[in-house]
């Protein structure tokens, strides 16, 4: 990725220089979210790229939709997040595309030894446990279910609540963590997903599973994307919260806090995690939010 900025034209205008640092931060940002996301995209790049080479005739932003995602960026449309995951998906995809198309970037012998690197790379730890996985196994006994690993382990009454912003990594999130409490009691029964394109009446139902009495409802993970930061309150028996991946608009993650952290509340104290990636100086995504979110704080008075 980092190379990849080096490939910008010096003589391009406004908007290609737009575009080329759309395509950059989208790869940063599903870099950070998780390999399988970063994996995916890398691979629309590369099939991008190739075609480009091979002379075909690729999109370009010359109608007033294309142009609004060099405005407001790949997955940055707000009122997206509650339509079907598998059409925003796509939409995805082919921004990506366009605004790779609208560059005018290309790559030399050594850009493409990196990329195919890359990919080779990604192709081999997409499945793999990452240290957040890690991390949220230690979490989950500690404080979800303390014996897992054993065969029927017990659950308490805690429930869990993590949102990611992708449905690459919401999908390989799951698939994690039914790995990490596989051979529980009731382990199908434990964990589901809230994302967009589900439909109200399973919205519905999801709600009033995770709202309803542990002793009641076996539920006790709910995986979410963006579909769920907004009008839907989850507060009954949840004080856990955990931003998987952070999103790089501040609001958006008070919104996500504010799933639990509002009026009726059982808990006097509710706890919204998130990763730091201390052992990299350049990773100053999370410093830069909280710097925002403070700047947020001081000119309106308060947040969540």
């Amino acid at each position: 990725v980092k190379r990849e900025v080096q490939l910008k034209n010096s003589n391009a205008n406004s908007k290609q220089r737009a575009a080329e640092l759309l395509v950059i931060s989208n790869l940063q940002k599903r870099l950070l979210s998780s390999i399988e996301a970063f994996h995916r995209t890398l691979g629309v790049h590369i099939k991008t790229l190739r075609k480009r080479e091979a002379g075909e005739k690729l999109q370009t932003t010359k109608d007033l939709n294309q142009l609004k995602i060099l405005k407001f960026g790949i997955d940055g449309n707000d009122e997206r997040a509650d339509d079907n995951e598998e059409i925003v998906e796509i939409e995805a995809q082919n921004q990506h595309r366009i605004a790779l198309s609208t560059t005018g970037l290309s790559a030399g012998a050594e850009e493409w030894k990196l990329l195919n690197q890359m990919y080779k790379i990604s192709e081999k730890a997409r499945y793999q446990a990452d240290a957040r996985i890690n991390y949220l196994k230690i979490w989950i006994k500690k404080n979800l279910c303390p014996d897992i690993g054993q065969k029927g382990a017990r659950w308490n009454n805690e429930r869990l609540l993590i949102f990611t912003e992708y449905a690459d990594t919401k999908r390989w999130l799951k698939s994690q963590i039914e790995s990490l409490i596989a051979d529980s009691d009731l382990e199908e029964l434990r964990i589901a997903t809230f994302h967009g394109g589900i439909g109200d009446e399973q919205r519905e139902t999801l709600k009033r599973s995770f709202n309803s009495s542990p002793n009641v409802n076996p539920l006790r993970i709910l995986i979410a994307t963006d579909a769920a930061r907004e009008g839907v309150n989850l507060q009954n028996h949840c004080r856990y919260l955990f931003h998987f991946d952070i999103p790089w608009n501040p609001g958006r993650m008070e919104q996500r806090n504010g799933r639990i952290d509002r009026t009726l509340q059982r808990s006097p104290e509710v706890y919204c995690h998130y990763f730091v990636l201390k052992n990299r100086d350049e990773d100053r995504v999370l410093d830069v939010l909280v710097k925002k979110t403070e700047e947020i704080r001081n000119s309106l008075g308060s947040l969540p």
